[in-house]
């Protein structure tokens, strides 16, 4: 056969096996009810370092791909039949998927890219911004002009980015580690979470398994968890790595706010294997406080990856961003606010002034020490009541 033609018949087939945006029971592909919705498009975007089509031809017609686009998010959600991470069907008497995981493909997409916007609107809300507050774009994508008298706030509407986030959901480990070799040509420990330069979009891969398949409140908690980080990461751009355990205590708070029993690591086996048993975080800070006597803040801020990070130091940026966003939720924002975006895109400060502003930050939102703050919050966190 022709291989002009044989390539022309295969095309043909991917296109007719694609989900459809006029199939979606819930938007039926038509603009005036996806604009009603907040939906943008379902599909044919850039999307990683590619586009979604590419991403689709990884996995040829074996894992069709629902994608869907709001205003701040462009998902990707592989269809699947649910299983058990050890590979047993969900079938017969065995628990079956549930919540947002057990609906049609396209109204699960749909439920779940809700949730991504509305976390959006959530952690805004904790650090007190809006949409309006960072740089525009105009319609041919470009940054419009902006006072140079405001302040700095990044390069683009997401957050201090010009893409929209970007998340991915495939089934397992193993659908993760082909998309990041064939998407990106990167082993996954290098690729799940990426920025890419030339849409200025931070980009996340995360799989069914880390969150028990066929748990949705599980699911949700873990997706949630680590899109968290990349929100944190990206607020006000990501110009340089703001102190890591603000990532870490957001992520672990918005997470077990969800669902308290879901102990999220990134991937981390070893942590994951100790805190297996340990749901209630709260009465684990306080065992770790009769034997740690400390400094505590000082500490984390010296710990500069996820790898440096032991059981009780996860604990620790968990309570300390409860305690911040609970007690005094305007110096947490301000906090935050200070925090990020210090470099304003030069990367060429030297750490010292970067600690010495990260000390400031605390001064200026809390009006406390280093050690003041740890006396604080050690005070708050015995008094804290079990989560059992």
């Amino acid at each position: 056969m022709n291989k002009l033609l044989l390539a022309s018949l295969l095309l043909v087939s991917v296109q007719d096996t694609r989900p459809k945006a006029e199939d979606c029971p819930v938007c039926h592909g038509m603009p005036s009810v996806m604009q009603s919705l907040g939906v943008v498009s379902h599909g044919d975007f850039r999307f990683g370092f590619s586009d979604s089509r590419l991403v689709e031809r990884i996995f040829k017609d074996e894992l069709p791909i629902y994608w869907i686009e709001g205003e701040h998010v462009k998902l990707g959600f592989a269809d699947t039949h649910f299983r058990y991470a050890d590979g047993r069907a969900t079938v017969g008497d065995q628990t079956p998927a549930n919540g947002a995981l057990a609906l049609d493909s396209f109204k699960r997409v749909h439920a779940y890219l809700g949730r991504c916007e509305a976390l959006i609107d959530q952690i805004q809300g904790l650090l007190d911004v809006t949409d309006a507050d960072f740089p525009q774009l105009d319609a041919a994508g470009k940054l419009k002009p902006r006072d140079p008298a405001l302040p700095y706030m990044g390069k683009g509407p997401h957050l201090g980015h010009a893409g929209k986030f970007e998340v991915l959901v495939l089934p397992g480990r193993s659908a993760v580690d082909r998309y990041c070799l064939h998407a990106n040509g990167l082993a996954r420990a290098m690729n799940d979470r990426v920025l890419v330069a030339e849409t200025d979009a931070l980009s996340m891969v995360a799989h069914l398994q880390d969150g028990v398949m066929y748990d949705d409140k599980i699911v949700w908690a873990n997706l949630a968890h680590v899109l968290t980080h990349n929100l944190i990461r990206g607020y006000k751009h990501l110009d340089y790595p703001t102190p890591m355990w603000l990532e870490i205590g957001l992520a672990h708070s918005i997470g077990r706010e969800i669902n308290h029993t879901t102990n999220t690591f990134c991937a981390n086996p070893e942590l994951a294997a100790q805190s297996a048993e340990l749901n209630d975080w709260t009465e684990a800070v306080k065992d770790a406080l009769r034997k740690d006597k400390g400094p505590y803040l000082e500490h984390l801020h010296s710990l500069e990856h996820e790898s440096d990070f032991e059981l009780n130091d996860h604990l620790y940026a968990w309570s300390m961003t409860r305690f911040m966003i609970t007690e005094n939720p305007k110096g947490y924002a301000e906090v935050m606010d200070y925090m990020h975006g210090l470099t304003k895109g030069r990367p060429d400060i030297g750490i010292q002034t970067l600690n010495i502003a990260h000390r400031d930050a605390f001064a200026k939102g809390f009006d406390m020490t280093y050690a003041e703050f740890d006396a604080a919050w050690k005070k708050w966190a015995k008094k804290q009541k079990s989560q059992r």
